[in-house]
């Protein structure tokens, strides 16, 4: 448990400003490292919501039905289509996390991994997506890390490294 004391306010005694304290804990400062994460299973049909707003301007194009010959909203067939898509970015996303951690194991990091989660900011996205953990503000060494000119270089060094690979394999695989 890491305890500090802070200045809640001020209050006057006999004309005098006392300082009044707050005791602030924090249950645990032994938390530490990198960790990326994927959407979670149990939020993968708001994606669909996504996917057909965003595509829904294809249909107010004057000639959709020659430009996506084919498609037809509403059907089996397009739901079909949809849950590949969601799958294939499920799978990218898996990739480029993985990717992601192994630079940041490649820095010395602490690597929590690769997780799977429900987050809102996930679930929304109709692309492969997302949500790195570079290091926790309650561990003293990690928010230490964090704030250095050394800690963020080899960090943003290590996003955009992951980034190129990764751009490099899509072009190239898929």
């Amino acid at each position: 448990v890491r305890v500090s004391r802070v200045v809640d306010y001020y209050k006057k005694v006999k004309g005098r400003k006392v300082p009044v304290y707050r005791t602030v804990t924090s249950k645990s400062t032994s938390t530490r490292g990198t960790e990326t994460f994927v959407s979670g299973t149990g939020r993968l049909g708001e994606q669909d919501e996504v996917i057909k707003r965003e595509n829904a301007s294809m249909f107010l194009e004057d000639n959709y039905q020659k430009n996506y010959e084919g498609f037809i909203a509403n059907t089996p067939e397009n739901d079909i289509m949809l849950s590949l898509m969601k799958q294939t970015n499920r799978e990218r996303s898996l990739k480029f996390a993985s990717m992601l951690q192994q630079e940041y194991i490649n820095a010395g990091r602490i690597n929590r991994g690769v997780q799977e989660k429900s987050l809102a900011v996930l679930a929304r996205a109709a692309m492969p997506a997302v949500l790195t953990e570079i290091g926790f503000v309650s561990n003293p060494e990690d928010e230490d890390y964090m704030n250095s000119p050394e800690g963020q270089a080899e960090i943003v060094g290590g996003i955009i490294k992951a980034i190129k690979n990764y751009k490099r394999l899509a072009e190239t695989s898929f």
